[in-house]
């Protein structure tokens, strides 16, 4: 193994980029600086930025980028939280800037440097009072474009079949009673994905909904009708749906609820020409304890069945859940099914016995993903960038304890992803199946600095013209938090990926400054 080399200078380029990043990180803090401490806690608003700094001695094997390379990485980022009053929400932003030495042979074009943005933003906000409301969400991720090509653990990794997937979702809506005999609901949605470098997994969504209903939720009988019209338009075809149901609701008693529906919808997502189909459905949801929820749903659609089942427990330092989710996905969707798990919403359901309230649980989450060094933008290993509407079906087993000073967390996932629109020539309609593992050991040396263990492990099967693929990983990592503003980390960590075009297995040694601000 021959010596890793120095550092070079960055380029020019990024040379100006990074000034850019620089002033505006300066420009941050002394805005933050001028504003009093009163006025930042006001309404429970919360500024964070934060920078990180980290250099890396890697080893490859790759048969595109073999050999020693060190990388330098730059993160200037950003958290907020809204909590009070009528806006509610949280955004955290980072900018990865990465410089690689280029000592490595193969490297392309526009590979020894790279900017990668990481986003996660949800805003609920109130306009008129108890009457209407926008809901924004907004994400910005690192995304494999096919589940065959080569997987990465992370996006320091040299990796043509990765892609930066933005998304944003705005759904206003009105609600409110007619009279006092009847509960109405209307909203519009607008959505859409970009995938950079893949115009082929680009999606726009627009629909218009009303729901009618009866006045009170807790009633022991009541019903609802559904009305929605959308618009998707998926790599260059556009395709229309219209649904109507109407269902019966029932409550005998505060722990149970069900629902039994019935209706039909028009679609043109899998033919020319627009086709009627008959729905019908229902849900049993069970919470005997504000601990435990059980929930089993179904419906019948135009592409076949979809389910629901959600079962989950908490116990007093640890949970247990598993969900299942089958049904029609359109990537503008962010919520859809299917769609990428990020570190921090994995946290955040893993430590719903810790914190059952939302708030103060985002505030132990980002603490948490900071003790433990970890990125809670990142993408949990599995999925791809669809290109056009999806059937899909996706069980997850997450565990976590949480101990005095010990914290467990792992989590199992299996996916089944199959084209629904097959009208455009020459689409693969095979199902594309997906296994993955990940899980995390912390363990607390002192109040302040821990020992971390992480291991993950993804597998594609291979269908009959396309090969499987399989990318394992570890990871040990020590951390130390000095004060509320400085932390360091030390990570060791090897992966190796077998199957495709380019097997290979890399190490990596890497050091890390964070400062929060």
């Amino acid at each position: 193994m021959s010596a890793v080399p120095a550092v070079h200078p960055l380029p020019k380029a990024l040379r100006a980029r990074r000034g850019v990043l620089a002033r505006a990180t300066c420009a941050i803090g002394a805005g933050l600086a001028a504003l009093p401490a009163a006025a930042q806690d006001a309404g429970g608003l919360r500024i964070t930025p934060a920078l990180e700094t980290s250099v890396s001695a890697v080893h490859s094997s790759s048969a595109t980028a073999p050999g020693n390379d060190t990388v330098l990485q730059v993160r200037p980022g950003v958290q907020i939280a809204v909590g009070g009053g009528r806006l509610r929400g949280r955004l955290d932003y980072g900018l990865n800037a990465i410089h690689r030495s280029s000592s490595a042979s193969g490297l392309l074009q526009g590979q020894a440097d790279t900017l990668q943005n990481n986003l996660n933003a949800v805003l609920n906000a109130e306009l008129v009072e108890r009457w209407l409301f926008v809901d924004t969400t907004a994400s910005i991720t690192q995304q494999a474009i096919s589940a065959y090509g080569q997987q990465s653990v992370d996006g320091t990794q040299i990796n043509a079949n990765r892609t930066e997937v933005s998304q944003l979702a705005i759904h206003p809506h009105a609600q409110g009673s007619l009279a006092g005999w009847m509960s109405y609901q209307i909203g519009l949605s607008a959505d859409a994905s970009h995938a950079q470098g893949a115009a082929n997994a680009d999606s726009r969504n627009t629909g218009l909904s009303l729901t009618l209903g009866s006045p009170s939720a807790s009633a022991v009988v009541g019903w609802s009708l559904l009305g929605t019209q959308q618009t998707t338009s998926f790599g260059g075809r556009s395709t229309d749906s219209g649904r109507l149901s109407l269902s019966l609701l029932m409550r005998p008693d505060s722990d149970w609820n069900a629902s039994l529906r019935g209706g039909q919808e028009t679609t043109s997502i899998g033919s020319l020409l627009r086709q009627t189909y008959n729905n019908w459905g229902g849900d049993l949801r069970w919470t005997p304890s504000p601990r435990t929820t059980v929930l089993v749903g179904t419906d019948q659609r135009y592409f076949g069945r979809s389910h629901q089942v959600l079962l989950e427990h908490r116990f007093a330092n640890s949970s247990l859940r598993y969900t299942s989710n089958g049904g029609a996905n359109n990537a503008a969707n962010g919520s859809g099914v299917g769609q990428p798990v990020t570190v921090y919403q994995l946290f955040y359901n893993q430590l719903a016995s810790a914190q059952p309230d939302p708030t103060l649980r985002d505030q132990l989450v980002r603490d948490t993903l900071l003790g433990l060094h970890l990125d809670g933008n990142a993408v949990v290993p599995g999925g791809f960038a669809n290109g056009g509407p999806t059937l899909q079906r996706r069980d997850d087993l997450s565990l976590s304890y949480l101990g005095r000073r010990s914290t467990l967390t792992l989590q199992a996932f299996s996916s089944d992803t199959r084209r629904l629109d097959t009208t455009t020539p020459g689409v693969d309609t095979a199902a594309v199946r997906q296994m993955g593992l990940t899980g995390t050991i912390t363990y607390h040396l002192t109040p302040t600095s821990n020992v971390n263990f992480s291991g993950s492990g993804l597998r594609t099967p291979g269908t009959a013209t396309q090969a499987g693929n399989r990318l394992r990983s570890a990871a040990l990592s020590w951390s130390d938090q000095f004060n509320k503003f400085v932390s360091l980390s030390a990570t060791a960590r090897y992966s190796a990926f077998d199957g495709g075009v380019n097997p290979y297995r890399e190490s990596a040694l890497s050091a890390s400054l964070n400062l929060r601000f």
